[in-house]
């Protein structure tokens, strides 16, 4: 501070005022006061001056260390340099700024991506969700509709079997696919209504020779479904029948020409009967029925039926005379060695459309009758029946020796 004095302020300190003046006393002391107060004064504004200077060092300093702080956020934060610098009213630069913008862009782009993203999933979530709807209920009405088939594939095979055989047929699974389903050895039955152009013609009416034929085609079914045969198919002007041997049983060639022999007996009463269909009846009319043997295919083709070469055979042998039933040589064979004593054969012939004539064996029973067995099904239901009935009974039915104890 003593460097910083004024000129007056150190010729004061050179020279100190005397107390003792030289004549002009009065003006030199008042010289003096003068310099004493200007001295004061110079001393309080260079000590004034000093203090300020050196605060405002201080606060540079500050403001360069404050600077670069604010400069090395900026590389990290620069929203916060950037509210620092708007504070301090500084023009942001334009790159910064462009960075920003950039920033906040990408930022939004972002955002409106994950929103639309989100929608997106919930779309196809609720997508899913509907396809999984969909499925289960395509998966409930396939099950109906293999349900649905079960049933009605059941209830043909019902319509064409013995009613002896519909309780097994329905808690024995594999008892009915055996009839559905497969291969088997079988004798298959053809009949056909000989003349039944020229007998249609002679009816009175379409409607009566339409209950005629009906009346015909159910008696059929019955005498085939009593020999525990299964009724194929009505064709028109006859049916087809089968009999598999595990349906129908060992028995089941013997069985065959007794269901024909009754269908031949019931025709005749049927005509009889219905004569008055007819403004003309006709002579000769009656059913001609082939029966080959063979292993058979068993399928469902719309309706349960048998496809295979004895179905050919059967219904060519069909075209026998009115009345007469025709076996081919493969049942013959089978037939003959079996029920020699219950049939009487005849040696014939056919002839077959582009094959020309061949043998066939007239068959017949005799007057030696025969009482088939059952199929193994039919004892074992009856077997099952008396055990159930016999359990169902009193206990006093049960035991040998009376309730009273008395013979």
């Amino acid at each position: 501070m003593a460097d910083q004095r004024t000129d007056s302020q150190q010729r004061l300190v050179d020279s100190p005022p005397d107390d003792v003046s030289d004549g002009d006393g009065a003006s030199s002391r008042t010289r003096d006061a003068e310099a004493v107060e200007k001295y004061l004064e110079d001393e309080w504004n260079s000590s004034k001056a000093f203090k300020f200077g050196s605060l405002a060092a201080t606060l540079s300093e500050e403001a360069c260390n404050l600077r670069s702080f604010l400069e090395r956020y900026n590389s990290h934060f620069p929203s916060v340099a950037s509210i620092f610098l708007h504070a301090q009213n500084t023009k942001i630069p334009s790159t910064l700024l462009g960075q920003l913008q950039a920033s906040s862009g990408i930022r939004d782009t972002v955002d409106e991506e994950i929103l639309s993203l989100r929608k997106q999933l919930r779309e196809m979530s609720e997508k899913v969700n509907i396809a999984k709807s969909q499925i289960a209920d395509a998966d409930e009405q396939r099950k109906k509709i293999s349900e649905l088939l079960k049933k009605e594939q059941l209830q043909s095979i019902l319509s064409r079997t013995s009613p002896d055989a519909h309780e097994q047929l329905l808690k024995d699974e594999a008892f009915r696919i055996s009839l559905t389903t497969g291969s088997t050895d079988a004798f298959v039955m053809s009949i056909d209504l000989r003349r039944s152009t020229e007998l249609m013609l002679k009816a009175r009416s379409p409607e009566l020779f339409a209950e005629f034929v009906q009346a015909v085609a159910m008696s059929l079914r019955t005498a085939v479904l009593a020999e525990y045969g299964v009724f194929d198919k009505f064709t028109g002007d006859g049916i087809l029948a089968f009999f598999p041997v595990g349906f129908s049983g060992d028995d089941a060639g013997y069985r065959a020409i007794r269901a024909a022999s009754r269908c031949h007996s019931n025709f005749s009463e049927l005509y009889k009967e219905h004569r008055k269909c007819f403004d003309v009846v006709l002579r000769d009319i009656g059913l001609g029925i082939g029966i080959d043997f063979g292993q058979v295919n068993i399928a469902t083709i719309g309706d349960l039926t048998v496809v295979g070469t004895p179905v050919v055979y059967a219904c060519r042998l069909g075209a026998a005379p009115a009345g007469h039933t025709y076996l081919n040589q493969t049942a013959y064979e089978v037939v003959s060695e079996m029920y020699e004593q219950n049939m009487l054969f005849n040696e014939t012939s056919l002839e077959f459309k582009h094959e020309g004539a061949m043998i066939a064996y007239d068959v017949q029973l005799s007057h030696v009758g025969r009482i088939p067995s059952r199929p193994k099904w039919a004892c074992d239901a009856i077997a099952n029946s008396s055990l159930n009935e016999q359990s169902a009974a009193p206990e006093s039915l049960k035991s040998d020796v009376p309730p009273n104890g008395t013979s």
